[in-house]
């Protein structure tokens, strides 16, 4: 009886250990890439009436993010893990584009409007391969949120990643750890504070040179105007006196004669 129970007891380990080992599990981080990678494929129409165009993202690390208003798991992903990422790795080289499964482009305008979703959005029959093919069939996505990660060369290098795992990956394709991420962005900052203020310091330059002729006009008017005045005043008076003194010698004159 006893070896049967340990004999039991031994078969369900066994099965048990089985089991799990043939479940599929949802990878913590991406599986290194086994010969060459896919190229990515992406084509269609924005929400906004323009068309994808490639030099747009050419050279830099995009998200495709396949999602919908309507789905829980899809609003609590962007909002805890994709918005965040993208405000802190866009200035750093990451851009995404939203492929939503909703029926109508005012309804994800709206949700992106009010929840603060910048990126660009297609519905998904408009995103399209070169053929015609849905990007959604192209891909093979049965569920929702599934993001792809394509790296600065076009090539995938992740599917389906969530959280910490996704945003790992994106700062593995980026080249850079979270402090040059930031770095980045505190040195394009400060390249946009450095140039307003050579504008300012030129400006200041500027009204300086303006005021400056304004002074030496008011020199030159000033000047000219008291030498003029004032030479004139002093030969007129001389004038003035010789002649006076002329007359009277000669009203003198027949005077002292008569008398004589």
């Amino acid at each position: 009886m006893k070896n049967s129970l340990h004999f039991l007891f031994a078969l369900s380990l066994v099965l048990c250990c089985a089991f799990i080992a043939g479940c599929p599990q949802k990878p913590n981080s991406p599986a290194a890439p086994q010969g060459p990678l896919e190229k990515a494929v992406i084509g269609g129409t924005f929400i906004d009436g323009t068309a994808y165009n490639p030099e747009e993202y050419a050279g830099k690390v995009v998200l495709l993010d396949f999602w919908a208003t309507w789905c829980p798991p899809c609003r609590r992903e962007i909002a805890e893990t994709v918005i965040p990422m993208y405000a802190k790795y866009h200035d750093a080289g990451l851009e995404i584009i939203g492929i939503s499964c909703d029926q109508d482009a005012e309804t994800v305008q709206k949700y992106a409007q009010e929840n603060g979703i910048t990126w660009k959005q297609m519905l998904d029959p408009e995103a399209k391969t070169s053929d015609g093919m849905a990007l959604s069939t192209h891909y093979g996505v049965e569920y929702i949120p599934y993001p792809i990660l394509i790296n600065r060369k076009g090539e995938i290098v992740a599917k389906d990643l969530r959280g910490d795992d996704l945003v790992a990956a994106v700062k593995a394709e980026l080249g850079k750890s979270e402090d040059a991420a930031e770095t980045e962005i505190e040195k394009n900052e400060a390249i946009v504070e450095t140039k307003a203020e050579e504008k300012e310091a030129e400006a200041e330059t500027k009204a300086g040179e303006d005021e400056t002729p304004e002074e030496t006009e008011i020199e030159e008017l000033e000047i000219p105007e008291a030498e003029e005045i004032e030479a004139p005043a002093v030969m007129e008076s001389e004038e003035i006196e010789d002649p006076a003194d002329t007359v009277v010698e000669e009203i003198e004159d027949p005077t002292e004669t008569e008398a004589k």
